[in-house]
């Protein structure tokens, strides 16, 4: 009973540092768009011509803000892997790393690897790849990136690589949220996790788990 009550309080306490990112990331980034596309609206009324510069400087403020929202969405929502099914949100989320940060995310699948998956691994590695690719937006500092989803001798292997700034392991914790959850959702499938950083050498996230659940 004792470690029921604990456990129930550890996931209460992660959803609630979840609603606070999620919070943050409405106030701090959508917020900050629509605020700076309404000021450009504002300037252009203000000096009307056929100048359209702050019109298309609005458009692309608020463009922005709505790929953001739709992969708040995304984060909020399971049934998008069983309607719009693994690859395609894999390419949706390229999309949005292009047009936010102009990272180009090369994605390479292998043909058949998406058709073995149940709908709850697809679901797994999705949630691993939104967490991460997050991490590579706020912190990586690159334009380029790669995703590599194959089987292996009777194992899933997904290998997240950005060629950003890297950090030093030893001197960086990995233990944050976004981390933590990587972790348990692949510990609840019985794999594993490695991270490879160094300054100036990127990041590079292998997750192996078995593709058959025991």
């Amino acid at each position: 009973m004792q470690n029921h009550r604990i456990i129930s309080r550890a996931i209460i306490k992660a959803e609630e540092k979840e609603r606070n990112r999620l919070g943050a990331e409405l106030h701090d980034n959508v917020n900050q768009l629509l605020v700076s596309a309404r000021l450009y609206i504002g300037l252009q009324k203000k000096k009307p011509n056929n100048n359209l510069e702050y019109l298309d400087k609005a458009d692309e403020y608020l463009s922005i803000a709505i790929e953001e929202i739709r992969e708040l969405t995304r984060r909020l929502t399971t049934p998008v892997i069983t309607n719009e099914g693994l690859q395609n949100c894999m390419e949706e989320i390229a999309g949005s790393m292009l047009l936010l940060k102009n990272i180009h995310l090369q994605l390479m699948i292998s043909d058949d690897i998406v058709i073995k998956l149940s709908i709850e691994q697809q679901l797994m590695i999705y949630r691993i790849i939104q967490e991460q690719t997050s991490n590579i937006l706020k912190y990586a500092e690159t334009t380029a990136a790669t995703i590599s989803l194959q089987e292996i001798n009777g194992n899933v292997e997904l290998i997240i690589t950005d060629y950003g700034k890297g950090f030093d392991r030893s001197q960086q914790k990995t233990n944050g949220i976004g981390f933590t959850n990587i972790f348990n959702r692949v510990d609840a499938y019985n794999g594993t996790s490695e991270i490879i950083s160094s300054p100036g050498n990127g990041c590079k996230l292998i997750i192996t788990f078995p593709l058959i659940e025991g």
